[in-house]
Order: structure tokens, then sequence, then C-alpha cells
């Protein structure tokens, strides 16, 4: 086990007024426009060879930021705010075999998907959604404040606050990936399997330094602490549980060369995974925390003497449902509309 502390001085206001501001920005037209990959096509003439591709990938990404500072009573009480945006759209490096994605999933088709939502919604009523070729907004939001009072030449008072809301795709601002998605199975995850990961954090904290002699000093330190994660499903129906198909007799599949057939499965048999994953029904985190402290210290000579005392609350909501609805598999397209799956796990 491994242990640390870090104390962080944040910025404050002084006698002048201050402040700043930035703004990043970079996209897709600002990066090639083709990569060279490996062809895993089985029906392309070029299968097994490295081979030039266009990237239908588009992105954006922005950051942008504000600080400002300054007095407001002039030698005694000080201000404070700084500001951080980010927002990012990206699309998928992955994508069905004729996607024009950088990296293609073999067998399954973009017409083939449409084929199988067509029929979930006929015979079920249900969208499993398309392939995903883009994520929803990753955001990151910033905003953090502080007064410091110097109340005399022995007291001085510092109140900051921080606010911290985000949201990522499946759980990750950088790497990026569909879940379900494989290239090996091959397998395409549709957009009811993905999920944003929405974060909050918020605290207050109040600390107050005292001097009372050259050889006595004191801090107080209070803080409130709230936290919440929560995973929100790309689906209007969260109610079906996590359901895998294997395709293999799904018109618009590249069936050259596959050596699975309806009636017998096996594991390079194209699938489609659809439904709330296991692991987001329900996924929900939210911790608050309250903090008392207080320290003495006592120098004499060559020797400082430090007594303190911390008091520590915790409130905590935990709830994870993994594996709280169905898992379905099907062993064929035609078993799906039929509703005979292949296996049930409760």
């Amino acid at each position: 086990f491994i242990g640390g502390q870090v104390n962080v001085v944040t910025r404050s206001g002084t006698n002048e007024f201050h402040g700043s501001a930035f703004i990043e920005y970079t996209d897709d037209h600002i990066r090639g426009d083709r990569v060279l990959a490996f062809d895993n096509t089985a029906s392309s003439g070029t299968f097994g060879t490295r081979q030039y591709r266009p990237v239908d990938s588009q992105f954006r990404e922005r950051t942008w930021g504000v600080t400002v500072g300054g007095p407001i009573i002039r030698d005694r009480l000080f201000f404070f705010f700084g500001y951080e945006d980010y927002e990012g759209n990206f699309f998928l490096d992955e994508g069905p075999s004729d996607s024009g994605r950088a990296v293609l999933i073999p067998r399954l088709t973009v017409a083939s998907i449409d084929t199988f939502r067509a029929g979930s919604n006929a015979t079920y009523g249900y969208d499993p959604g398309p392939f995903v070729s883009s994520t929803p907004p990753i955001t990151d939001q910033k905003y953090f404040g502080r007064l410091d009072w110097i109340i005399n030449d022995s007291h001085r008072l510092t109140l900051s606050f921080q606010d911290t809301h985000g949201a990522s795709f499946n759980g990750s601002t950088s790497d990026l990936f569909a879940n379900g998605d494989s290239t090996s199975q091959p397998r395409i995850g549709l957009e009811s399997n993905q999920y944003v990961k929405d974060e909050t954090l918020r605290t207050y904290t109040a600390q107050l330094n005292s001097t009372w002699s050259p050889s006595l000093s004191t801090e107080l330190r209070f803080n409130h602490k709230h936290t919440t994660q929560n995973r929100i499903v790309l689906s209007e129906d969260n109610t079906i549980g996590n359901t895998i198909v294997n395709v293999q007799d799904l018109p618009g599949v590249v069936t050259t060369g596959l050596n699975c057939t309806v009636t017998t499965s096996s594991s390079n048999c194209p699938q489609l995974q659809f439904g709330t994953n296991a692991q987001s029904q329900p996924n929900f985190l939210d911790i608050t925390v309250w903090t008392a402290e207080g320290i003495a210290r006592y120098r004499s000579g060559d020797h400082e003497f430090m007594v303190g005392a911390r008091y520590e609350a915790q409130d905590i909501l935990n709830i994870f449902g993994n594996g709280y609805l169905p898992a379905y598999t099907f062993s064929s397209y035609a078993n799906f509309l039929a509703r005979q799956p292949l296996a049930v796990t409760l």
C-alpha cells in the first residue's frame, strides 16, 4: 500500500486588479485526411495488405478560460475567480466494413445494421440504435472562487468554493471507443449499449490562521465536499438488458468464407450487441464528506511542538445494479425475430 499527501495553494487576489483569458481550438481540418492501415476485410481484393484509406473522422475540441482578481477593501479583503470550459465532439475510428472508418469491423455493413434495426422495431417495438459514428459532446466545466480577509495582523480568514461538472463517453475523455465493438469477433455495439458518465464535484472550504504570540499559532479548517457519478444510457428505453445476436443470416452481412451457419455458430460469427450495458443497470454514486480540523504549533528555542485533531464524516449512497436486467443471447437473426433466445442470464 502506498499513500501520499499533497498540499495545494490556490491563487488569491491582491491589491491590484489582474486577470487573464485563453482559448485553445483544434479540429479535423488541421490533421491528415488518410491513414496507412491493415486491410482486414475478407472480401476485399487487398485483404492482408497495408493500404491507404481516407479518414472519415471529424472532431472538434475547444477549451477556454478566464481569471480575475483584485481588492474589495485594499489591504484587507481580496477576491479571486476562475472559470474554464472544455467541449469536444469526436467521430470514432471504428465502424462497419463499408463505413470508411480508419478501423473497419469485418462482415458487418451499414445496410445490415439498418435491416436489423427495422426488424427489431417491427418485432419488439424497440430501436437498438445505429452504429456509433460520433460521441455525444464531451464536456468539462470548472468554477473556482476565493475570498481572503485579513482581519487584523494576527488573524486571516480564507473562504473558497470549487465546482466541477464533466461528461465523458463510456467513462473516457481520451481513449474513445464504442462498447461492444470487436474486430476479431467481429461485433458492433449499437448506440443503446453506450453510456455517458456524468460527474460533479463541489467543495466549500473555510480556513482561519491565527498568530497568538511569537511562539504560538493555530489553524482551523472546515471543508464540505459533495461528489456524484452517474451513468446515463444512450437509449430512450433503458429496460432492455444487454443483448447479443449472432447475425450470420442477416441480409447485408458479408458471408464469404464464413464457417458458421444459422444452426451452428462459432467464435467468429458476426454479432450485434445492444441494450443497457450490464454495468449501467443502474450505476450511481453520491458521496458527501464533512471535515473539521484544528492544529496548534508552539515553538520553543530550536524545538517545535504540534498538536492537532481531525473529524471526518461521510454519507455514501452507492447504487450498483450489475446485471439487474436479464441478458439475452440469440444464435441467429431468424431466432431473434422468432423471439427464441439461445440463453437468458438473470
